[in-house]
């Protein structure tokens, strides 16, 4: 992350060498969930390998599916609750406009709306606010 200058876009970055466990093993996902301070079915994995969001969903995570060219879903597991092309598709289906068609305005950690961001390349982390 730091080599791609992505690491400050970051609130955190987790690794498998602390659990000692690689993914899909569940376990790493429930300790990445606790680290964070949310249930496991609080999280979303955001991902573009299907063997990754079937290790998410085992352990109780909501998943996306990035489909990109080459990779595909893990046929033993559930459908996730998001499948889309690209980032931008992802954002669009979990912040859905409103059925007035008001569209409303993500702002992400840098005050630009979150578009304009994914439109730059941007990857964020993203917390939803209710």
């Amino acid at each position: 992350m730091k080599h791609a200058d992505l690491d400050g876009l970051l609130e955190r970055m987790l690794s498998v060498e602390q659990p000692r466990r690689f993914k899909p093993d569940r376990s790493v996902y429930s300790w990445a969930a606790g680290k964070m301070g949310v249930a496991p079915d609080e999280c979303m994995l955001v991902a573009a390998h299907g063997w990754d969001i079937a290790g998410a969903q085992w352990a109780g995570l909501r998943a996306a599916f990035i489909a990109r060219e080459g990779h595909q879903l893990f046929p033993l597991a559930e459908t996730p609750e998001i499948e889309t092309a690209d980032l931008l598709g992802f954002t669009e289906k979990l912040f859905p406009a409103p059925a007035n068609g008001t569209a409303v305005p993500i702002t992400t950690m840098d005050g630009k709306d979150l578009a304009s961001n994914l439109e730059e390349g941007k990857f964020l982390n993203m917390r939803k606010i209710t």
